[in-house]
């Protein structure tokens, strides 16, 4: 399961550069947003710190996005058709399960408070993808009926915990051996202080281990990512706390995990997209100091999100993709008009940050 995990994660995420694209990063070919026609990975050429550069397309990483696409569809399928045998304790929630399944792999099951969770959680894997963002586990929607061969050996389990079998649970792929991560400090002592020219970037190439680069694009990710989703059950958390525990930022993060190998996960997105939205006005503010902190970035990241503003597409490409890959779909419902309307406002503000690093202004 380590090495699958691994594979997958390679796969998507190529390799890393840093990316302050100029506004002409947004003339990038138009893409379908379907299964069958995934957009292409670009990458950058290596740069320092401040200079703007242009983007490249790549052969060889389209064919590593298909990879991870079947890679992704194995998984989903293995996991949609594979008896479970051990439901035990594990993965966060009282109400969750740590499922062992037939063939020896593990996958957390996540049985919400409500179904808005579930969405959330599942709304949030398939933005991720859409992003070309590889450190949200991969995600499949199931119904926990005691009465089906896949559940039928943990009955008794199902029984006692009172979960309903017409409740639509997600399946998450289980990370093996992985640890809790604190926000580093190259990071944290920047965040809050406002945009910054790029001239005045702190990190550049040069003064970085690949490691190190590595990481800190992984964590730029994240920083994009939260701020899109509205997920406020991770590093937002850490700002909140800030008007207690001065040592908040220090600890631990929330949701957030590393793997052996160095990779962050971005673990229980529950929180993010249906709840963050419903509860945005409490949290912006700590949103935003977050997206300040930050004007370096990863390239395709970037290129997948001044696509989804020049197209308008952000709603149709998300609902697209998850009609298309979750059978589920119409039974757990989508977002509201509304929310849908601030996913794009969401997508135009990034790509306003990033172009307003790009000009120092």
């Amino acid at each position: 399961m380590r090495a699958e995990w691994l594979s997958f994660f390679l796969a998507l995420l190529g390799r890393v550069s840093p990316c302050i694209p100029s506004p002409r990063a947004n003339r990038t070919e138009s893409w379908s947003c379907s299964l069958s026609c995934a957009p292409s990975v670009s990458t950058l050429d290596p740069y320092r710190v401040k200079e703007v550069v242009r983007v490249k397309r790549r052969v060889g990483a389209s064919v590593k996005t298909l990879a991870v696409a079947r890679q992704w569809s194995e998984w989903r399928e293995r996991v949609g058709g594979v008896r479970v045998v051990r439901l035990e304790a594990g993965c966060g929630r009282n109400s969750n399960r740590l499922a062992t399944l037939e063939d020896g792999s593990r996958a957390c099951v996540r049985y919400g408070v409500d179904q808005d969770q579930v969405l959330g959680e599942t709304l949030c894997f398939h933005l991720a993808m859409l992003l070309g963002i590889p450190n949200v586990p991969p995600l499949a929607l199931t119904k926990p009926d005691p009465s089906s061969q896949q559940w039928s050996a943990v009955r008794d389990s199902i029984e006692a915990l009172r979960w309903s079998p017409d409740a639509i649970v997600s399946l998450t792929q289980w990370v093996p051996n992985a640890t809790r991560v604190s926000i580093p400090a190259q990071l944290r002592k920047h965040m809050g202080a406002g945009v910054r020219p790029v001239s005045h970037v702190p990190w550049t190439s040069e003064n970085m281990t690949s490691g190190d680069l590595s990481e800190l694009m992984q964590w730029t990710d994240l920083i994009l990512f939260d701020y899109l989703t509205a997920n406020f059950d991770r590093v937002a958390n850490h700002l909140f706390n800030l008007q207690w525990d001065r040592r908040a930022m220090d600890r631990a993060t929330n949701n957030l995990l590393r793997t052996t190998e160095g990779h962050l996960v971005f673990i229980d997105n529950e929180a993010g997209l249906v709840h963050g939205y419903r509860v945005l006005d409490r949290w912006e503010h700590f949103h935003k100091a977050l997206l300040n902190s930050t004007c370096v970035f990863r390239g395709l990241t970037v290129q997948r999100l001044m696509e989804l503003k020049r197209s308008r597409s952000a709603a149709q490409c998300l609902r697209q993709v998850y009609r298309a890959r979750e059978p589920l779909a119409q039974e757990l419902g989508f977002l509201s008009e509304a929310q849908l309307v601030t996913l794009q406002n969401r997508v135009d503000m990034l790509c306003g940050h990033v172009q307003q690093c790009s000009t120092g202004t």
